[in-house]
């Protein structure tokens, strides 16, 4: 399985608008896994932006729409 290491906003992979990043470290081991993109107030009012944009939409759709959408994205 591939996991894609960047922030899902408004439908597109990104990566922090400020190109910050953080590591992510294996507690056990303390060494980097990898390195994942670090958002800020900006990344945050984006995800804002596309969320109150997507609502009308998403609100209208039924609940077993929002289902079969929301399994997509967790597979």
């Amino acid at each position: 399985m591939e996991y894609q290491f960047q922030q899902l906003i408004n439908g597109k992979w990104q990566d922090a608008q400020s190109g910050k990043s953080k590591p992510l470290i294996n507690p056990a081991t303390e060494e980097e896994i990898r390195t994942l993109p670090y958002g800020d107030a900006e990344d945050c009012h984006l995800a804002i932006e596309a969320a109150a944009a997507a609502f009308p939409a998403w609100s209208k759709s039924t609940s077993y729409e929002r289902a079969a959408l929301l399994q997509r994205v967790a597979a």
